[in-house]
């Protein structure tokens, strides 16, 4: 069994975005489906989190324990469209990366 701990309320408080997981109950209810039926939750997660340019079929196939393990394997997607540009087109006035140096002291902001 794992030691669980709970978000203190001020880290809700605090947060700058809404957290994804509103309560304890709330994580130990996803955690517990991912234990009982891990291809039924984790295809949920990918269709409602990831942007699919082609959609998957099968979860996963194979295995860890050969070292064969495949997940999504029909299924196509860009990680930067996921990672970057999805974010960018919802939000075009949020910085999306900031570099500063400390040799420079410049700052720059990236949209």
């Amino acid at each position: 069994m794992v030691d669980r701990v709970a978000v203190p309320d001020s880290y809700h408080k605090n947060h700058p975005s809404k957290s994804h997981l509103s309560s304890l109950e709330m994580y130990e209810k996803m955690y517990n489906e991912s234990i009982q039926d891990p291809d039924r939750f984790w295809a949920k997660m990918a269709k409602e989190l990831l942007h699919w340019d082609r959609s998957f079929q099968t979860v996963r196939t194979g295995g860890f324990e050969h070292g064969n393990v495949a997940w999504f394997v029909e299924g196509q997607l860009n990680a930067c469209y996921n990672c970057v540009d999805r974010h960018a087109f919802a939000n075009p006035k949020k910085v999306g990366l900031r570099r500063a140096t400390i040799l420079t002291k410049i700052a720059s902001n990236y949209l």
